[in-house]
Order: structure tokens, then C-alpha cells, then sequence
């Protein structure tokens, strides 16, 4: 009988997969920052309806302490919390501002004028990218279809997955 799989095992892309299937759904996210003291100030921000494909996007403004924070240092967290099917998780990686407004359009939904009401026009407008290197993912058994229990046990560090049926996953570069 073969070992069970792991994400070790997987190619990029089904680890993609995967940590998209288990954020879906989820529409706010707690995003992290390193203020210039080195203390973490976090914020509530909208999560975006596409499909994960290795980045996350939010919206911001130029000049925010937030775009301040990461121009400074661009490591972050992004923490999910859906309590209603018990899956939390918190994801880590490099971020980005970026002013492409295709991208923006891409991304835009009209709910969004609620804190950007000059919409696509704010000349302010930009985008935070997260290219997500490492996650770390939380679900209770039962409380939905998908357990995750077989998710990265032990990628790369060979560290196992704590009781609480914490488990990381790493996104491998796809070179």
C-alpha cells in the first residue's frame, strides 16, 4: 500500500488548488503589517471573489500607513476567519502596491464604493499584491466537506501537524 500524500507532493498548482478551495467564501481578512518600531498593526480588509492563484489583491490608497508599512518592509500576514465552518488561516508572504488599473477594473465591484467612492477615478486608488510563499491553515472535522487533514504533514521541515489539526502548506516556486 502506498504512503498517503502529502502536499510534498504536490505540484504548485494543486497546492494552489487547494488553498483556494479552503479560503473560498471567506469575504474579510485581517492584513499585517511591520510598523517602522517593528510592531504589528493589522486591519480588516475586503477579501477579493477571485479565484486564489498563488496572490492575493486588496484595494488601498496611496499615502495610508498600511502603504507606508509595506513600502518598508513587505512581509505580511493575512489571517481568514470563517467561524460558521470553522476554517481559519493564516497566510504569509511578500507584498506589493501596484497601480495597474486593468488590474483594478478586473477586480472592482460596486460594494466598493463604500470606501472608495470615486471608484476606478480616485487617482489614490492602488492595489496591495501578496505573492503568498507560506500558509498555515486551521479546520475542524466535520464542520465542512473538505477536513484538509492530509494537507502538508510534514512539507519540507518534516514537522507534523499539531492536535489542533494546524497545518502549513508552502508554495513552491513553479521553476
Amino acid at each position: 500500500m502506498a504512503p498517503p500524500e502529502t502536499s510534498a507532493d504536490w505540484s504548485r498548482e494543486q497546492t494552489v488548488a487547494k488553498l483556494n478551495e479552503f479560503i473560498q467564501g471567506i469575504s474579510f481578512a485581517m492584513l499585517t503589517t511591520i510598523r517602522a518600531d517593528r510592531s504589528l498593526h493589522s486591519r480588516p480588509m475586503v477579501a477579493q471573489s477571485l479565484d486564489f492563484d498563488g496572490t492575493l489583491w486588496f484595494f488601498t490608497r496611496d499615502g495610508q500607513a498600511k502603504t507606508d508599512e509595506l513600502l518598508r518592509d513587505p512581509q505580511v500576514c493575512v489571517s481568514f476567519i470563517d467561524q460558521a465552518t470553522s476554517r481559519y488561516a493564516a497566510i504569509c508572504g511578500k507584498a506589493e502596491i501596484h497601480h495597474d488599473m486593468r488590474r483594478a477594473a478586473e477586480l472592482w465591484r460596486p460594494e466598493f464604493s463604500t470606501w472608495f467612492p470615486l471608484g476606478l477615478e480616485d487617482p489614490q486608488l492602488s492595489l496591495i499584491k501578496v505573492i503568498v510563499t507560506t500558509a498555515e491553515i486551521w479546520g475542524s472535522p466535520g464542520a465542512s466537506p473538505h477536513r484538509f487533514r492530509d494537507l502538508a504533514r510534514a512539507v519540507f521541515s518534516g514537522h507534523h501537524s499539531e492536535p489542533e489539526q494546524s497545518e502549513t502548506i508552502i508554495l513552491r516556486d513553479s521553476a
